[in-house]
């Protein structure tokens, strides 16, 4: 639908590309700049507030007061977005397995010193608490595999955000 009409519903923007944007830290200002670009309704007033605070949680809660993120198996509960795609939410790992649920949970234990304290968090965190070290593990490397194999190119986006797409 984003190629052909330069739309996407909000929940596709939210739940499927914003979530795989805050899995895979990319930098705020990129997303903001891809979002600009790709859709024909995007206004900077409108999508760098929802980007920056909904998608990204980039504002510190200040929008949210939790990031939006979530697993395959969330997004496959809530919309129709799984029915054609070659990976399954079911599984958590393997080479079948929706690469959101190993992202969602690596996600959840990088971010877990700045998060962890947050009440909406804490049944979340419960269930992380509760995985076998196995799992963890097997979820982890899944989650770092995938990471180590996107690319990137330093040159998109607008001229006075490139900066700082690649600091710390």
């Amino acid at each position: 639908m984003t190629i052909d009409n330069s739309y996407a519903h909000h929940i596709q923007r939210l739940m499927v590309t914003g979530n795989f944007a805050l899995l895979c830290g990319v930098k705020p200002e990129a997303l903001c700049d891809w979002y600009l670009a790709v859709y024909a309704d995007a206004c900077e007033w409108v999508e760098l507030p929802n980007t920056l605070g909904m998608v990204l949680h980039a504002d510190g809660g200040l929008m949210g007061s939790k990031p939006y993120c979530a697993s395959g198996k969330y997004i496959d509960k809530m919309s129709d977005h799984c029915r054609h795609c070659r990976y399954s939410p079911k599984q958590v790992t393997g080479p079948k397995a929706c690469p959101l649920n190993s992202l969602y949970w690596h996600f959840l234990e990088t971010h877990r010193p700045a998060l962890n304290h947050n009440p909406r968090m804490k049944l979340i965190y419960g269930s992380l608490d509760r995985m076998k070290d196995e799992k963890r593990t097997a979820m982890r490397e899944q989650a770092e595999q995938f990471l180590s194999e996107l690319s990137s190119a330093p040159g998109y986006g607008q001229p006075t955000h490139t900066a700082g797409y690649y600091s710390d």
